[in-house]
């Protein structure tokens, strides 16, 4: 509810060059992100995970990674007709992301071919395909930007 209020308050005072609805749509995707990361802590809490295994840590490096470009390409974004580091934002984004989906890969090979205990398969599962989902969404955010900066130029 305070989000659709502090959107309500920025439609009526700010004017923009952009659609108003790029912004909206950036900002949820933004939000998507967090809760997605949120999501994987919320997974290691309840199912009681004490140790990480080092692959979820590699996967964990190209997310942070991944968010590390997300904020450097929101620095950017403001200044969207005559960056020039935006666009390379966006490329190493979508690489980190095809990089998630190989580690991602790897670490679901390894997990069923190493494991036995069903339970322990199911719980790394979930924890690896929300890492994977948040690679996405990052993606998703450098694509949403990459559209806007194309309709605006």
């Amino acid at each position: 509810m305070l989000a659709t209020a502090k959107i309500n308050t920025l439609v009526k005072a700010f004017i923009t060059p952009i659609d108003r609805e790029d912004l909206v749509q950036i900002s949820q995707n933004m939000d998507d992100l967090t809760d997605k990361i949120e999501d994987v802590l919320i997974r290691i809490y309840y199912n009681h995970i004490s140790d990480i295994r080092e692959d979820a840590f590699q996967m964990v490096d190209v997310l942070i990674r991944c968010c590390e470009e997300i904020c450097l390409l929101m620095e950017e974004f403001p200044h969207f007709k005559h960056s020039k580091k935006l666009h390379e934002c966006i490329v190493r984004i979508n690489s980190l992301e095809e990089e998630s989906d190989e580690l991602f890969i790897s670490c679901m090979y390894r997990l069923h071919g190493t494991n036995i205990d069903p339970l322990h398969i199911l719980v790394w599962r979930e924890i690896y395909l929300y890492l994977e989902k948040c690679a996405d969404t990052c993606e998703h955010i450098a694509d949403i930007v990459e559209s806007v900066v194309m309709k605006n130029r």
